[in-house]
């Protein structure tokens, strides 16, 4: 204590033994109340308040406020109204005042209004504390771990020094206790963006999304605000798709069509291949009659091979075109994976079929491996059987 402070302490309770008594002066003071005072003068530690007493009484600077200041100034400035706690009033002891415990009281009823009324409450996270987080709210509050977050969370300590706002669950001014939730204030921010989220959205628009997680039916897409939508694995690709984690991974960022909005199921459906042409548009042009193009052998069946030639498209090798000789299964030529060369044979846009043929594109080749060897004889007179037996000698 400072040699300012302790002479005016000193001289206010010197003062007060020359009167006839502590509790005789102009008003009567009872510990425990709560009255009215006007600031007078501030000092460094402490300040002097007028109340309505014989003389002005001091209030130091630890009872002046909530929260630590350094100097009184910080905390009162001379001529404001304030309210004080009446600590003490004692013959002995003098009078104490403190504008802290009277502002801690005030805060206890305003807690106790806002719990009955349901209103929400703002403070500052002070401290990491076994079970949950110490809070301040005018008062000593505690909100639990499980109330700190929507979702669970193992380290709290990144909390500590936000100002949140939170929902009351208990106020107990006898046992000094407050219980608060964060996770109340954000599961109804949720909900309410929610409901804005269904009532923007439509069908046929295109937003973007984050996968946050993948089903064997689909995967779910953040769409911000804590609005899922599912995009089903049949939505993928135009292409059959048999797991999702073919195409998308957690944490990816994509762009989706809205297809479906169900606002009392709150239910979004969405799209990826909506995004994009069906793969059979201009398919005849693509891929002319005639043409040898590149495939995947992508299935069996007891009838031939189906090649895809591009995504979403394939086309089927028929059993009698997988080969020259004769093929009894499609497994003596070919097996799924298999990159092979086909001639399409065939295009009908409309019924989304494309017959395709691997023999003719051995014919083909053939046919120009004569070519070329005629051309490259000098008098072109060249017999197939003397081809053949050059190809033999020289194999």
């Amino acid at each position: 204590m400072t040699e300012e402070r302790q002479g005016i302490l000193n001289g206010q309770e010197s003062g007060h033994a020359e009167e006839e008594g502590l509790l005789a002066g102009t008003r009567t003071l009872n510990r425990g109340e709560i009255v009215k005072a006007r600031v007078v003068q501030v000092h460094d530690d402490l300040a002097f308040v007028d109340v309505g007493w014989k003389s002005d009484l001091p209030i130091t600077k630890e009872e002046l406020s909530l929260q630590p200041v350094a100097s009184a100034k910080e905390a009162v400035r001379v001529g404001e109204e304030i309210e004080v706690m009446v600590v003490k009033a004692d013959e002995e002891e003098g009078i104490i005042l403190s504008k802290r415990r009277a502002d801690q009281e005030r805060r206890w009823r305003e807690l106790e209004e806002a719990l009955a009324r349901g209103e929400p409450v703002t403070g500052r996270v002070m401290e990491v504390v076994k079970g949950g987080l110490v809070v301040d709210v005018g008062v000593r509050g505690f909100v639990p771990a499980s109330q700190a977050a929507l979702s669970y969370v193992a380290d709290l300590a990144p909390f500590v020094g936000e100002t949140w706002t939170m929902r009351l669950l208990e106020v107990d001014r006898a046992k000094r206790r407050v219980v608060l939730s964060r996770r109340a204030i954000l599961a109804e921010e949720r909900e309410k963006a929610k409901a804005e989220a269904f009532a923007r959205l439509k069908e046929g628009d295109v937003v973007e999304g984050r996968v946050t997680r993948l089903v064997n039916f689909g995967a779910f897409v953040d769409l911000g605000a804590g609005v899922e939508g599912l995009l089903h694995v049949s939505e993928i690709a135009w292409e059959r798709v048999k797991d999702p984690a073919e195409r998308l991974a957690v944490g990816q960022e994509i762009k989706v069509q809205v297809i479906k909005v169900d606002p009392e199921a709150k239910k979004i459906s969405l799209s990826l291949k909506a995004l994009h042409p069906h793969p059979w548009t201009g398919v005849a042009e693509r891929f002319p009659e005639g043409s040898i193009v590149p495939g995947k052998v992508v299935r069996l069946a007891p009838f031939g091979a189906f090649v895809r030639v591009a995504e979403g498209i394939a086309g089927l090798v028929h059993l009698s075109q997988l080969a020259e000789r004769r093929v009894g299964k499609p497994e003596e030529v070919v097996s799924v994976g298999q990159e092979v060369k086909v001639k399409v044979l065939k295009v009908d846009e409309a019924n989304r079929r494309l017959s395709l043929s691997m023999r003719a594109v051995t014919e083909e080749a053939a046919k120009e491996e004569v070519k070329s060897f005629l051309e490259g004889q000098e008098d072109g007179k060249v017999t197939i059987a003397e081809l053949v037996r050059q190809k033999q000698e020289g194999s």
